[in-house]
């Protein structure tokens, strides 16, 4: 695990990865949105075209610590079409804009290198680089307030219930911003934490911990907390990203992570399974069982093609794009069909 942690600190991405990212969430965002191309009208397209935009923008945010193309693509996905962005879409179309920015907001300070000598300019300007996806959507939200217009209800924010729901976001009603990952991406997430710890770097912490602070906390400004839950779902998709390129490139020496991985798999099926006797419910956690079991399975087959010290690699990610693209598929698909009936 060492070299893949080594691999941090990547320059900014190739204009042609990019592309092919933009045409993938185009694609993916069309399979979503087509049946519903009809409502689509005024501003209601932008509930198509915010998600690309967050998607891309976090495939271009995470190349900076991942240097697998396909693992900055799934934590694009995660970001752009996981529960937290679609879920923006049960409020008005304008909703998602400052979460899809928000990527784009934390380009400048992540993507800007000091010089060498550390003067106080080189730390002021990452600082003030820090600040700018905060100022950026708290003006938005200002410039709404202003004109007595709210894309966000002004009270709503995290609270208890969305933290019990981390594991299982699609049992949220669809009326409420879902705060969490899919089931296999939270799998990849563990494993991308794991990692992150190793390399001791707090830095990036500190905005994670002002946003779920402001998220927690009551309204300032006419700007609804819960838009701040951006931040650290961004770096949570961004940690998936790099767990999908650990569980690819693991050795023997890690396969310690991939067993707890798999462990949290199964305790987790476990619980679905048991509460999918909730009233209404039945569907969406026999859907996530089975989507940790597919987890479980998922793991376990890198767990041992690692302990055997076979590189395989096309098999690992031909597992990895296999579990975490069904998984995103149908969560996306079930979220979207939620909330259009909601």
């Amino acid at each position: 695990m060492d070299a893949i942690v080594g691999r941090f600190g990547r320059a900014a991405p190739a204009c042609a990865n990019v592309a092919t990212a933009v045409v993938l969430y185009a694609a993916f965002s069309g399979f979503l949105y087509y049946p519903y191309a009809g409502a689509l009208t005024g501003f209601k397209w932008l509930y198509a075209v915010s998600p690309v935009a967050a998607a891309t923008g976090c495939f271009v945010l995470s190349r900076r610590w991942t240097a697998s193309v396909l693992a900055s693509l799934f934590a694009g996905a995660i970001y752009g079409f996981g529960p937290f962005m679609l879920s923006l879409s049960a409020y008005h179309p304008l909703a998602g804009v400052p979460a899809a920015a928000m990527p784009w907001l934390c380009c400048p300070g992540v993507f800007y290198r000091a010089g060498m000598r550390k003067t106080l300019r080189d730390r002021l300007i990452p600082v003030a680089l820090t600040a700018v996806p905060f100022a950026g959507t708290g003006l938005f939200f200002v410039f709404c307030s202003d004109k007595s217009f709210y894309p966000l209800p002004v009270s709503l924010h995290m609270g208890a219930e969305h933290l019990a729901y981390l594991p299982f976001p699609l049992a949220l009603p669809p009326t409420a911003v879902a705060v969490g990952l899919y089931h296999v991406p939270f799998v990849a997430f563990i494993m991308g934490l794991a990692m992150y710890v190793m390399v001791h770097r707090i830095g990036v912490l500190v905005a994670v911990l002002m946003g779920l602070a402001l998220a927690l906390s009551r309204p300032v400004l006419g700007i609804s907390p819960m838009i701040w839950e951006a931040i650290p779902m961004l770096y949570a998709a961004i940690l998936v990203g790099l767990g999908v390129q650990g569980m690819a490139w693991t050795g023997k020496p890690d396969t310690t992570w991939l067993g707890v991985c798999a462990g949290v798999s199964v305790a987790a099926a476990v619980i679905a399974w048991l509460l999918r006797t909730q009233a209404g419910l039945y569907d969406v956690y026999s859907h996530a069982a089975a989507m940790y079991v597919i987890a479980a399975g998922m793991a376990a087959i890198l767990w041992a093609v690692a302990r055997a010290e076979l590189r395989w690699r096309a098999l690992r990610w031909v597992v990895l794009c296999g579990a975490l693209g069904a998984d995103i598929i149908l969560g996306a698909r079930l979220l979207v069909e939620s909330i259009s009936r909601g």
